[in-house]
């Protein structure tokens, strides 16, 4: 693991990091993997912002193998409405950025294809699953909302509905040779990690 500071920010660079995006580039055109990390770096940055917008710090940034992870400082306890917002925000610019690019690349397949992917990306992340911010939103208003008693069995009921619903839509789109292998793989990970946690 790398590890260096960027002012007060200790950035983690994971050998997991490096290594996915090896095994990508040998499945995906190297363009791509480039345009989905822009995905992704435009996402973090959406988190940033709504941090910063909420006097939230940052304490630490990790790559990892599974995607970007901020840890805030814990120096200040946020509000419900204010951890909705930061976990929202990722989402939120993907979300801009998608109309944004669809409108100004008409005409230009590559813009196009950006803004789908920010749509896609955004989407993947609203998944109501524990990896994704749609999992830790449903899990702090579950838990802000009903007693702890209750709590287990809602997001249990949650995982498998979603895991279902994945898992269906995942085989039809095998059935009919959409998607490609870097999508199947992504999706098994997430499922097998979703199903062990």
């Amino acid at each position: 693991m790398i590890e260096f500071r960027f002012f007060k920010i200790k950035i983690c660079l994971h050998f997991s990091f490096f290594a996915i995006i090896a095994v990508l580039m040998l499945f995906d055109e190297y363009k791509y993997i480039l345009w989905g990390l822009y995905a992704c770096m435009l996402h973090e940055c959406g988190h940033l912002i709504a941090m910063s917008m909420v006097n939230a710090k940052v304490n630490r940034i990790a790559f990892y193998g599974a995607g970007i992870k901020i840890v805030p400082e814990k120096s200040r306890i946020l509000s419900l409405g204010q951890e909705i917002f930061i976990l929202s925000g990722g989402c939120l610019i993907n979300f801009i950025s998608f109309i944004i690019f669809w409108i100004i690349g008409k005409n230009d397949d590559m813009f196009q294809f950006f803004a789908v992917l920010n749509l896609v990306t955004g989407i993947f992340n609203i998944i109501p699953l524990k990896n994704f911010d749609g999992g830790k939103i449903l899990d702090l208003i579950i838990e802000h909302c009903f007693s702890p008693s209750k709590t287990y069995a809602l997001k249990t009921a949650v995982k498998i509905i979603c895991v279902a619903i994945i898992l269906t839509l995942s085989v039809i789109l095998f059935k009919n040779n959409a998607g490609n292998i870097t999508f199947f793989i992504t999706i098994v990970y997430f499922i097998v990690s979703t199903i062990l946690m």
